[in-house]
């Protein structure tokens, strides 16, 4: 096959129209490019369109975040004999967190004068207030306690211990009516009921009060003296426990309190959990918390002052004295402002700005801002830690631990190492790490 360059088309289109004249191609090209080209260059405001502001004061939306909402809710009790609190104990409280129980009445519990400490502070750390009453004898098994979560408190009302049993009481408040709690474990070898004797004195003394008694009697909550005490002071049983087949764990309410629920969980130790629910609602955090006055603080790094110094020229005039000596209470504001002057000349006082003078009447005032208190422990803590890790990102934290010396080698380049923590903290220090890990946080404390 043979192929002539006349073959090929010279033209766009050899049987189309001619194509149109300039003037019309340049409206179709006008056209089309307002179409396809974007405006670099905004319009002019008189063509812009009108933007809706809200009005003075409305509402437009809320934080991502507003803060926990805090909700009354009825009033959860739970008592249980957990044999010991190094074998039970820790994984009764979590499953207790986990149903959201407001008190715990602990028995049996094996703690010891000795380690009290070191068990009160394990649960304050997870955000419960406690009092415990261990067994007065060493080696004897024993110790009851009580256990509240915010935002409720304890007030002390009595204790009592013996080689027979432990007896621990206290009075609740944030609730929508105060409820005094009793804990009792009682000893097989009381066989005088002596335990029992004591705490129907004890509700004598408050007769009328609303209580709530959970116990290990290690007798009969059918019947026998633990039910015959009770039916003497009218109370009705809301719920019962057992160790074996015969319920000897239970929980005793006052005639007066409203039961929703009860029943018997099953426990990680060998006593079921005795468990109500009342009608009690637990009050709302209020909006503030209050707190008293601060005053200057004592600087314990300054100097010792060595004798009175220029007491006189700090302190008022023998006429002044003279006269306020007429009123004991001018007097002793008179001689509060001198010694406060005087301890200012010497260094003594710290550079803080008092809000009272010393030795003047305390007054108080809003501690914290209104959403502080609405806020759990855990919130708290986790808001205290982010704080510190900003300050470390900062370098405004000079203190001299371990961690942030490893962080300065960081930033100054000087650490070389690949270990997990300093590559954990080369992200801090370059803002790449957004996670909250619990860890790198808590060892930035």
């Amino acid at each position: 096959m043979q192929v002539q360059i006349r073959d090929f088309p010279t033209t766009v289109c050899k049987k189309g129209d001619p194509p149109p004249n300039v003037a019309v191609r340049k409206q179709l090209w006008r056209e089309l490019r307002q179409k396809a080209v974007k405006r670099t260059k905004p319009p002019p405001k008189n063509k812009r369109p009108p933007r809706k502001h809200p009005a003075a004061g409305q509402r437009i939306g809320e934080a991502t975040n507003p803060g926990p909402v805090c909700k009354a809710h009825p009033l959860t009790i739970w008592s249980i004999n957990i044999s010991s609190w190094y074998t039970h104990g820790t994984s009764v409280v979590q499953q207790a967190e986990e149903a959201s129980v407001n008190v715990l009445l602990l028995q049996e519990t094996n703690i010891s004068q000795m380690q009290e400490a070191s068990f009160t502070h394990q649960l304050h750390r997870r955000g419960w207030q406690i009092m415990h009453q261990h067994p007065p004898e060493k080696g004897r098994r024993g110790g009851v306690a009580l256990l509240v979560r915010e935002p409720c408190a304890l007030v002390p009302l009595h204790r009592h211990a013996f080689g027979e049993g432990q007896f621990l009481a206290a009075q609740i408040l944030g609730l929508a009516t105060p409820i005094i709690f009793v804990s009792i474990y009682r000893h097989a070898s009381d066989r005088d009921f002596h335990l029992l004797h004591q705490l129907s004195d004890f509700l004598e003394a408050h007769n009328g009060s609303h209580w709530v008694v959970g116990l290990d009697a290690n007798a009969s909550m059918n019947q026998g003296p633990v039910a015959d005490m009770f039916h003497y002071h009218s109370a009705h049983c809301g719920a019962q426990a057992r160790h074996t087949s015969e319920p000897i764990d239970g929980i005793w309410l006052s005639p007066a309190l409203d039961l929703v629920a009860g029943g018997e969980l099953p426990s990680p130790s060998d006593h079921t959990i005795a468990t109500v629910t009342l009608n009690s609602k637990v009050q709302a955090v209020p909006g503030h918390r209050w707190r008293f006055t601060h005053v200057r603080k004592l600087d314990h790094t300054a100097p010792k002052p060595e004798g009175v110094g220029n007491w006189t020229q700090v302190a008022t005039s023998d006429e002044a004295w003279l006269q306020a000596m007429q009123n004991v209470d001018q007097a002793w504001d008179l001689w509060s402002r001198d010694a406060e002057l005087w301890l200012i000349q010497q260094k003594q006082l710290t550079s803080r700005q008092p809000e009272r003078l010393l030795g003047t009447i305390p007054k108080t005032v809003t501690g914290s801002h209104k959403m502080a208190p609405q806020e759990s422990s855990e919130i708290r803590q986790l808001r205290s830690l982010l704080r510190r890790c900003r300050r470390v990102y900062r370098g405004s934290c000079k203190t001299s631990c371990f961690l942030l010396r490893g962080c300065r080698r960081v930033q100054r380049g000087s650490c070389k190492t690949s270990c997990l923590l300093p590559r954990g903290c080369r992200s801090v220090y370059r803002g790449s790490c957004n996670t909250s890990c619990f860890l790198l946080m808590s060892q930035c404390l």
